[in-house]
C-alpha cells in the first residue's frame, strides 16, 4: 500500500502512560501521521472530534464513563467523517463485533501495536475496514492486506 502522509489522529485513552507512549510510537513515524489530540474518555473524545476534525480517531473499549463502543456509536450517528479505529487489549469477539456494528473501522491489539498500528491506520484512512491478525472474530476475522 503506499504510504498516505499527514493522517491527522486523535487518540482516545483512558490510561495516561499508554497514551503517551503511543504518542512516542508515533511521532517516530511523523513522515505519515500526526496527533492533533488526545482524550481521555468519551464525552470528551467527542468534543475534540467536533473541534479538531482528525482523519482517524484511535479509540480504546473499556474506559470509564461513556465506553469507546457507545462513543463510536455517538460519533457515526452524529456524522463525524473521522474514521476510527479500536486500539484495545479486548479480545473478547462480542465486544470487537459491537465496535465494528457501531461503526469502527477497524481493531487493533494493544499487544501488536509496533507490527500493526500504522498499516492499521492507513487502510481505515483510505477508506478501507482494517482487522487484526492477532484477534479473532468467529473464526473469521483476517488481516486486511496492506
Amino acid at each position: 500500500m503506499k504510504k498516505t502522509k499527514n493522517i491527522s489522529l486523535l487518540l482516545v485513552d483512558d490510561h495516561a502512560f499508554f497514551l503517551k507512549s503511543l504518542r512516542k510510537f508515533l511521532k517516530d513515524h511523523d513522515e505519515v501521521v500526526h496527533v492533533l489530540g488526545q482524550a481521555r474518555d468519551g464525552r470528551r473524545a467527542i468534543e475534540k472530534v467536533r473541534v479538531l476534525s482528525p482523519d482517524v480517531t484511535i479509540m480504546d473499549i473499556n474506559m470509564p464513563g461513556m465506553d469507546g463502543i457507545e462513543t463510536t456509536r455517538r460519533l457515526v450517528a452524529g456524522g463525524a467523517k473521522t474514521r476510527i479505529l479500536i486500539l484495545s487489549m479486548c479480545t473478547d469477539p462480542g465486544q470487537i463485533k459491537n465496535a465494528l456494528a457501531a461503526g469502527a473501522a477497524g481493531f487493533v491489539r494493544k499487544d501488536s501495536v509496533d507490527r500493526e498500528l500504522l498499516p492499521a491506520i492507513q487502510t481505515v484512512h483510505c477508506g478501507r475496514i482494517y482487522k487484526c491478525h492477532s484477534a479473532a472474530l468467529n473464526g473469521r476475522m483476517t488481516r486486511v492486506r496492506t
